[in-house]
């Protein structure tokens, strides 16, 4: 039997289980209305995003039109996308003289692509006429358009199991994933064990998704994938995954795009709409380009011809112009990660076929040149026959309509820029319903987590040895 100091514990312990009960009930309320509040606004969003989008896109497909009229030539066989790179300049000793300090280049059959010669100043490659140089031989790259979002949690839907979006690497068959954001500004945060990891590159995972199953760090070179990054040696997150990956995913791609992340919400918390009290409904940020699973969504929006990667990047903005925690050097600070609708590139192909010792080369073959070819394996090149005149005028037309539509789109660029200033007001109007639900999906973790803690009291205080304890 209770005792009377026993009894008024339990009774207090009671009473705060009740009103955190009480403030449970108010605020899921509170979210219902504020959530009906929103669908005016996320109604009218999308359909302001979709007309954007749908402006957009018509420009870009002329520019995938181009790129495809040109993949026909190279493809009609009066093109080559095939060059002999040069690989390396030695020396070895004559065959028929024996003379030592015999000059040789060592040249590779590469297919070119957008990061054949990325981060050098040039690529040498054997032509007709000799030996030339370009960072991007063959190509002609184009900028893209697009919408670009930025993100913040609070902006989420409530059932949304966004974490946080990254560039990450990851080798074949492997289960540590690198995050390749600086570790300590504030990039992403909020990692744990239990959640899910998507990959927007097809066939990195056995399945859908992987689980993440530890979280250590790791030393990489982020320069890769920022300019603005200095140092070749950042300290990142790495996720130690449950599966191991089928493909690896490298930074950049062999077509010079990199693979973009997203974590999850482990899959246990998506029955509570409640997040931890006290989480910033600001950070990370994440910056992102329009796409038809995000037309509406975001805090703002704006377009994007910049050529930048389209790779989604998070960050801690708060942290935008202060010192890098990351690299304390002076005059090292945070910068707005670098976001845009991406390049497309034209493969302009070269007239002249690669050969090795005569015969057409394909990609890998290796070939050494030497003068008076005293060796065997040289790399030659020999002209392909003239194109058509109805592929050059494919390529002609195709470009004309796709300037055509440039053009068309730039002279209502006013009235475009106009409605991206409407869309943005009425995200300004929706922003601020989402951040009072963000304040009550607070609330209810907290009252969750002090209901949890009252009980366990009123379990502790109505045991028989706590009458005698108390009571002296």
């Amino acid at each position: 039997m209770y005792t009377s100091r026993q009894q008024e514990i339990i009774k207090i312990l009671n009473t705060k289980i009740e009103t955190e009960n009480h403030n449970l009930k108010f605020a899921r309320k509170q979210i219902d209305i504020l959530d009906n509040a929103r669908d005016p606004y996320v109604q009218a969003l999308y359909t302001i995003d979709a007309k954007l989008f749908s402006e957009i896109e018509p420009v870009n497909l002329t520019l995938t039109d181009v790129q495809t009229k040109y993949q026909n030539r190279i493809n009609s066989g009066c093109r080559t996308d095939l060059i002999w790179a040069r690989s390396g300049i030695g020396t070895t000793v004559g065959i028929s003289t024996g003379a030592p300090n015999i000059q040789y280049e060592r040249y590779v059959c590469t297919k070119i692509n957008p990061t054949v010669g990325l981060g050098t100043t040039a690529v040498f490659f054997l032509t007709s006429t000799g030996i030339a140089y370009s960072s991007i031989p063959g190509l002609q790259s184009d900028n893209l358009y697009g919408l670009k979002i930025y993100d913040e949690p609070y902006s989420q839907d409530i059932l949304n199991s966004y974490v946080g979006s990254f560039i990450g690497t990851v080798g074949t068959a492997s289960t540590v994933l690198a995050v390749m954001n600086p570790l300590n500004s504030g990039g992403l945060s909020g990692l744990k064990v239990g959640q899910i990891v998507v990959c927007d590159k097809q066939y990195v995972f056995s399945g859908e998704s992987n689980e993440i199953i530890g979280i250590g760090t790791s030393i990489v070179n982020l320069s890769v994938i920022d300019s603005g990054i200095s140092t070749t040696r950042s300290v990142v997150s790495t996720l130690i995954l449950k599966n191991p990956t089928i493909l690896g995913a490298t930074a950049p791609e062999s077509n010079g795009s990199f693979v973009t992340f997203t974590v999850l919400i482990d899959p246990d918390e998506i029955i509570n709409v409640g997040i931890p009290f006290g989480s910033s409904p600001y950070v990370p940020q994440t910056i992102k380009m329009m796409t038809t699973e995000s037309v509406g969504t975001g805090v703002s929006i704006f377009l994007d011809n910049s050529g930048i990667s389209s790779a989604s990047r998070s960050w801690n903005q708060f942290l935008n112009g202060f010192q890098d925690p990351d690299d304390l050097r002076s005059g090292k600070i945070v910068t707005e990660p670098s976001v845009g609708a991406g390049k497309i590139y034209y493969t302009l192909g070269f007239a002249d076929k690669p050969l090795k010792n005569g015969s057409p080369a394909v990609v890998g073959d290796i070939a050494y040149n030497y003068p008076n070819d005293e060796y065997s394996d040289q790399a030659t090149v020999s002209a392909l026959p003239s194109c058509s005149s109805t592929i050059n005028t494919d390529i002609t037309t195709t470009e004309s309509i796709r300037d055509s539509k440039k053009a068309e789109f730039t002279s209502g660029i006013s009235t475009f820029n106009t409605k991206i200033s409407i869309a943005n007001e009425i995200r300004s109007d929706l922003n601020e319903i989402n951040i009072r639900i963000w304040a009550y999906r607070g609330q209810i973790d907290k009252a969750s987590s002090n209901v949890n803690t009252y009980n366990e009291r009123v379990a502790i205080f109505g045991q028989d040895y706590i009458s005698k304890l108390i009571n002296g």
